[in-house]
């Protein structure tokens, strides 16, 4: 409503200053730059000299792409007022060297502004900003805090979102799998669309930061509320065989068995995850167990769909040999025993 007010204005006066800055504000920032310019440049000539035409400069430079100008200008501009500059120049500064893939000067004059700023004007963009600068410059654990920062002050459900996601992603970069784990949890139980691939990455960062109880929890979740999908007992057995790592306990025996049943719908899809778990209950059975004819089974199994695998065919006739020397020794014995008997009735 005002605008056709104030271009009669300046149809009555071309160098009406009040207007001219009014038309400029409005054009800038509904984003029309073409006619910010026209209306910059002709408040330039009519006004009188001062630093805030540099300022106009400077903007309209940066949202039009033109950084190595926007740049020089505003570094014109700190120059010339020195402390009395606005700190949101080096922020500025910061964005136009980012977007020239100059990461290094990026990151020195977001550290400038947050040096000269005043902490009540921070926002969130700030501290994405210095994040992503220092993950570039690889001081990520750095970036990691900071993120941190920008989460913390966070309105919006997606952003909040965005950020717990690049924590956890950065996590997982740098290998914390523990603080990662407390993070997917924040995701899994804090973010409504949070969904199946959320709770295994939960546990998948737990089994790595070594919290295996804990990470066999998860995947029993995981494993009730989608009992048709292999990964719950599978990691369910994972877990349990890392708990038990002699197999003395026999703990994941029950997950992998659980697996090969759900698994065995399709072997050939399969495959590789029912190799692994009858080689596991293959081995259980032999070495734990001693029973070699169940622990030959398991080892069938695996030649049944991989006909040509290596190391079953050698366990199978190694287990063939034990279970013939098994009855040898079996047949000698229950033939000493009689012979003793009789021997000691005469």
């Amino acid at each position: 409503m005002y605008v056709p007010q104030f271009t009669d204005a300046v149809k009555a006066d071309e160098n009406y200053v009040p207007s001219l800055l009014e038309l400029y504000n409005y054009y800038f920032y509904s984003g029309n730059f073409d006619e910010a310019k026209q209306y910059m440049d002709k408040y330039i000539a009519a006004a009188d000299p001062s630093s805030q035409t540099d300022y106009m400069k400077a903007d309209l430079y940066y949202v039009t792409k033109k950084y190595p100008e926007a740049i020089q200008t505003a570094l014109k501009i700190i120059q010339d007022e020195g402390d009395s500059a606005k700190p949101r120049l080096y922020k500025m500064i910061a964005y136009c060297y980012d977007e020239q893939s100059d990461s290094v000067k990026a990151l020195q004059a977001i550290n400038t502004y947050f040096t000269k700023e005043n902490e009540k004007n921070y926002v969130m963009k700030d501290f994405d900003l210095k994040a992503s600068l220092l993950e570039k410059n690889d001081q990520k654990n750095d970036a990691l805090e900071w993120y941190k920062k920008a989460l913390a002050v966070a309105q919006k459900d997606e952003e909040k979102e965005q950020y717990m996601r690049k924590i956890v992603a950065l996590c997982k970069e740098i290998k914390d799998y523990a603080q990662e784990a407390g993070w997917r949890q924040k995701i899994y139980t804090q973010i409504k669309s949070a969904n199946n691939v959320d709770l295994f990455n939960w546990g998948i960062a737990l089994y790595f930061a070594g919290n295996y109880q804990n990470a066999d929890s998860v995947f029993g979740l995981y494993a009730a509320k989608y009992p048709t999908q292999l990964y719950g007992y599978l990691w369910r057995a994972r877990c349990n065989a890392a708990i038990d790592t002699s197999m003395e306990l026999g703990l994941a025996v029950p997950h992998y068995e659980k697996l090969v049943e759900v698994a065995e719908a399709d072997k050939q899809a399969n495959k590789g995850t029912l190799i692994a778990a009858y080689n596991y209950l293959g081995g259980y059975e032999a070495n734990i167990k001693k029973d070699y004819e169940k622990s030959l089974e398991w080892f069938n199994k695996v030649l049944e769909i991989d006909e040509g695998n290596a190391d079953a065919m050698k366990y199978a006739e190694t287990l063939k040999k034990w279970i013939d020397q098994q009855k040898n020794d079996d047949g000698k014995t229950n033939s000493g025993s009689s012979s003793g008997t009789t021997n000691s009735n005469n």
